[in-house]
C-alpha cells in the first residue's frame, strides 16, 4: 500500500543541510526511506534542498518579524 505523505521543514536550510542542521539531516533520510519503501513524498521546504521527492521551495529571506513568518505560513499552507 503506498501512500501519499508531504513533509514539511523550516526554510532556513536546506534539505540535506551543507554544514550544521540536525533536523534537516533527520528530514532528509526520512524523505529517502519513505521514497525507496515506494511512498508518493513531496517535500516542502528550502529552495535549495536536494531530494528524490518532488520539492517545493519555500521561504524568502530574511526569516524574521512577523510579515516573513505569516508569508511563509501562507505559502505552505498553499502547497498543502
Amino acid at each position: 500500500m503506498s501512500l501519499r505523505i508531504a513533509i514539511t521543514a523550516d526554510p532556513y536550510l536546506p534539505v540535506p543541510p551543507r554544514l550544521y542542521g540536525g533536523i534537516e539531516r533527520v528530514v532528509a533520510m526520512l524523505v529517502s526511506g519513505l521514497v525507496r519503501r515506494g511512498h508518493e513524498v513531496t517535500l516542502i521546504a528550502h529552495p535549495d534542498s536536494r531530494t528524490p521527492a518532488p520539492l517545493i521551495g519555500y521561504g524568502v529571506p530574511p526569516h524574521r518579524g512577523w510579515y516573513s513568518r505569516l508569508r511563509e505560513l501562507v505559502q505552505v499552507g498553499t502547497a498543502l
